[in-house]
């Protein structure tokens, strides 16, 4: 059996077309559009923010889903919400760590410097950002290893020096065979 040709839907309504798959999608990753928004491409739900990507043995491309579709196509229900959850979380304390007061003034030439740690159970680690020298922006050091790219902003650089600390957390990829 050939796989279904990825068509472009126009109203997103994919659910009762013959030829696309319902059950044994895998997830593939997600985009967070924030603060865009998109329409299901199976269900055509509108202003859905997380779309989950979803690819089929069976069909030749890949969907980008909200939600409740990933539950249904995976035939998992608690994994997209729980991920959902686990996301929201490390986005709010990735915002937390970079408009924080725990920031302190740095003595020599750091600018700014805290100690911190990824949960009560880590050790803590000293993170500092630093302007640049040679060029405009700033790059922070963790420890002792320093970041490789420059940054227009300090609190791009430390909302780099958190992902490197704490990454975005990963969805596992769910299977259901049909």
């Amino acid at each position: 059996m050939e796989p279904a040709t990825a068509p472009m839907p126009s109203s997103g309504q994919l659910w009762n077309r013959p030829g696309i798959p319902q059950r044994g999608w895998t997830w593939a990753g997600y985009h967070d559009l924030d603060p865009e928004t998109f329409d299901c491409e199976m269900c055509g739900k509108v202003g859905v923010r997380y779309a989950h990507i979803m690819t089929h043995p069976g069909y030749a491309g890949s969907l980008d889903v909200g939600c409740d579709c990933c539950g249904m196509m995976t035939d998992d229900y608690e994994s997209p919400r729980g991920y959902h959850r686990e996301i929201t979380r490390w986005q709010a304390r990735r915002r937390t760590f970079v408009k924080s007061s725990i920031w302190k003034p740095a003595k020599k030439t750091a600018v700014y410097e805290v100690a911190w740690r990824r949960s009560r159970s880590d050790p803590s680690c000293l993170v500092r950002t630093y302007r640049a020298r040679t060029v405009p922006g700033f790059f922070y050091r963790i420890e002792k290893r320093y970041s490789t790219k420059t940054y227009a902003t300090e609190a791009e650089a430390r909302g780099a020096a958190f992902d490197d600390i704490c990454p975005r957390p990963n969805a596992p990829t769910t299977k259901v065979t049909p």
